[in-house]
């Protein structure tokens, strides 16, 4: 039978209904409002009712809680011991809602000596500590290692550190290998710090990394499946980006250069930055200048590349220079998706190594 207290009872009868040895039992209530009164109270009345100490489990979420449990059970099966019958007879009456007889009181004070000799006490315990036991009577059929031990967080962590120093030192003993390569395509990114934080991240989220590995059947398989996400094509790479960036359609930015020379004095900045561009000896040295042009030092489209005025004047450059700023977009666009997938496929690649 399931059930709640409802709401229209009096306080102490709900109480002897929730904590009713014959009835299974959901209580819903605020925290402090005495859901732990009532459960205590449920076990004494279990224990009264005659069940063995070793027949009753109870869980809880924290180990402050199952000691808070276990304090508050001892104290009142305690107390009952050494009670006169005069104090011991209304206790139990306000529990169970009716009035002892002697040996329902002889009951109670013997309670406390045979909760205190069941072979390993009253089982008031966590769930993890539960499942521990469980694991270890039946290891064959959970596929564990019989005699298993669990980490504590400390030892857990050392063990981690261990495995992350082993990959890092292997990965920087071998820089030509796919894991040497990773692991400096991270550091030259971020510095110390963050390094650290991060391999913390990629050992904490260690459980996310191992089901992308079976979803997407090793590392290869993520690494497709990362450029997917980011709309990144097979064999594209920076250096061919850069490349693209810094192949303007040269004849009309060069007209551009001679209109904006001719404008104000924003006009006038626009058309030196073109000129140093065309008169770089190397203009992928040039690109954040050329990118300058069309872009702000957060990456967005300028919302004024020629003075309206000139533009008026001067319509075919000013719809050229728009174009051009709509290249540009794209490409830093595919750019820093590229660059997001590299730093991505660089941290999942030492992440696997440590898994």
């Amino acid at each position: 039978m399931s059930g709640s207290a409802r709401k229209d009872l009096a306080p102490d009868e709900a109480q002897r209904r929730a904590s009713h040895p014959e009835t299974s039992v959901w209580v819903s209530a605020n925290a402090g409002s005495g859901k732990t009164h009532a459960l205590t109270t449920r076990v004494a009345r279990l224990l009264l009712a005659g069940t063995e100490p070793e027949r009753i489990l109870c869980l809880t979420f924290t180990k402050a809680a199952a000691a808070e449990m276990s304090a508050r059970l001892y104290k009142r099966l305690g107390g009952w011991a050494t009670m006169a019958d005069e104090e011991l007879a209304p206790a139990i009456a306000d529990m169970e809602g009716r009035t002892p007889d002697g040996a329902k009181l002889a009951t109670a004070r013997r309670l406390f000596a045979r909760a205190v000799e069941t072979p390993g006490g009253l089982k008031i315990q966590t769930i993890h500590a539960f499942c521990e036991r469980l694991l270890g009577r039946f290891p064959l059929e959970a596929d564990v290692p019989p005699q298993f031990e669990i980490l504590d967080e400390r030892r857990a962590q050392e063990l981690m550190d261990e495995v992350r120093d082993t990959v890092l030192r292997r990965a920087s003993e071998s820089p030509e290998t796919p894991l040497g390569i990773a692991l400096s395509h991270v550091v030259e990114r971020v510095d110390e710090l963050t390094f650290g934080k991060l391999l913390s991240e990629v050992t904490g989220k260690r459980g996310n990394f191992a089901k992308l590995l079976a979803r997407f059947g090793g590392l290869e398989g993520i690494r497709a499946a990362i450029r997917v996400a980011l709309s990144v094509e097979e064999g594209e790479s920076v250096e061919a980006l850069l490349e693209e960036i810094t192949t303007p359609p040269d004849a009309a930015m060069r007209r551009a250069a001679e209109v904006l020379a001719g404008g104000t004095k924003t006009d006038a900045e626009r058309a030196a930055a073109l000129n140093t561009f065309f008169s770089s000896a190397a203009q992928r040295d040039a690109v954040d200048t050329y990118t300058g042009i069309f872009l702000t030092k957060e990456m967005m489209p300028r919302k004024t590349l020629i003075t309206k005025k000139l533009g008026e004047e001067n319509p075919e450059t000013a719809q050229a220079l728009e174009a051009e700023q709509a290249r540009i977009v794209r490409l830093v666009g595919r750019m820093k998706a590229l660059r997001v997938a590299e730093a991505t496929e660089a941290i999942v690649a030492i992440a696997v190594e440590i898994l």
